[in-house]
């Protein structure tokens, strides 16, 4: 009886330890869980906040992306007004600061107007462009006088307004609209008529007009500004031979040959595949799969060979619907070349370097430049024979 008690307490306080060793097992499997539970969390809160930087990127790009980037030029003194000029003669080496320009103050107030514009998170930006011929929809005068530039974004559809708008901008500390600030009369009825004609019938499409080198005689404005005037008004520039004056284009590659040397590749490929065919012929074992090679290389050619017989007929086709559509063209453009009028643009120093024939002094009306400054203005067709040369 004595060792059976032994016995069993032996086994009760194995029972214990066994009981006490899970216990320490779990505490050490739960401990080991919330370890990991906190690295989940850590490595989440992380991915959150990588997410929300990402996300912030992301909108700045959109935003930088969707910014509208507009020109305007700025037609006024750029050396200030001729009071200003003598007293930077009589101040040059005192040390009074020189008045600033229209184009100076008008620059630095489209600058200020752009920074305060973008803090406010408005995406539209106005660029200055001093370039004449340059792609700008605005123009900032200082008097309306009537410049090419103004003349430029008249013929446009453009406008012409006061510095008065960028100022009012910088009050609102926004770009407004600048139609509000067409206020030179000069100008208001041209930019009117100008935005509602039809593009397809602009103020001188029926004009085919040639220009003079004007830079010979110290002529301004410049030949080129005179180019850009008459198309931007819809006027057909030619040459002297009467000849639209176009930008080249380079010539795409000749396809069709690029097609047939690949073609001229492909047999010569298949030529040497047959030789290759033959000489393998005194193998026994390899005669089957040779020939039958040979028979699948014909049959291959003889596909495309019919496709290449079908594609000639659709383009054959094609070319006789090109040149049908072509020739209407070419015959509807013939007619409008000769329905319209032929003026050129000179001066009476450079008259004479014309040398027109009998013929064409009846047919050419020679101008003067004014003419076509005068057609801008008013944005109407003016008869030639008050600027005649």
């Amino acid at each position: 009886d004595v060792l059976l008690l032994d016995d069993e307490e032996e086994e009760e306080d194995d029972d214990d330890a066994n009981e006490e060793e899970e216990e320490e097992d779990c505490e050490e499997m739960i401990a080991a869980l919330q370890q990991m539970k906190i690295a989940m969390m850590q490595r989440k809160q992380k991915k959150q906040s990588l997410g929300i930087e990402k996300l912030e990127d992301y909108q700045q790009g959109i935003t930088q992306i969707h910014a509208t980037e507009k020109f305007l030029s700025i037609s006024g003194g750029s050396n200030g007004s001729p009071v200003a000029s003598s007293k930077r003669t009589q101040h040059k080496n005192s040390n009074f600061a020189a008045p600033m320009s229209f184009k100076e103050d008008v620059s630095g107030l489209v600058a200020l107007c752009n920074s305060l514009a973008a803090h406010k998170g408005q995406a539209q930006t106005w660029s200055i462009t001093d370039d004449a011929v340059g792609p700008y929809s605005v123009v900032v005068s200082e008097d309306g006088s009537r410049t090419v530039k103004a003349m430029m974004v008249v013929s446009r559809g453009g406008r012409v307004v006061t510095k008065q708008w960028i100022e009012d901008s910088i009050q609102q500390q926004r770009w407004l609209p600048p139609f509000h600030y067409e206020q030179f009369e000069a100008w208001q009825h041209a930019t009117l008529r100008a935005r509602e004609c039809n593009p397809n019938r602009s103020l001188l499409h029926a004009c085919s007009v040639h220009v003079q080198q004007r830079e010979q005689v110290g002529q301004k404005p410049t030949t080129e500004h005179v180019v850009h005037l008459l198309r931007a008004a819809g006027a057909h520039v030619v040459d002297r031979e009467w000849n639209t004056q176009r930008i080249t284009r380079t010539k795409t590659p000749n396809s069709k040959k690029d097609k047939d040397e690949e073609d001229g590749e492909a047999d010569a490929k298949d030529e040497e595949e047959e030789e290759e065919v033959q000489s393998s012929k005194k193998n026994g074992s390899k005669k089957k799969k040779s020939s039958k090679r040979v028979s699948a290389q014909r049959s291959r050619k003889k596909i495309v060979k019919e496709k290449e017989d079908e594609d000639e007929d659709t383009e054959d086709e094609e070319q006789t619907k090109k040149q049908k559509k072509t020739s209407k063209r070419a015959k509807k453009k013939k007619d409008e070349e000769k329905s319209r009028m032929k003026i050129i643009i000179s001066h009476p120093a450079m008259y004479n370097d014309l040398e027109l024939s009998e013929q064409e002094k009846k047919e050419i009306a020679v101008v003067d430049a004014k003419w076509l400054f005068d057609c801008i203005e008013q944005y109407k067709m003016i008869a030639t024979k008050q600027y005649e040369v």
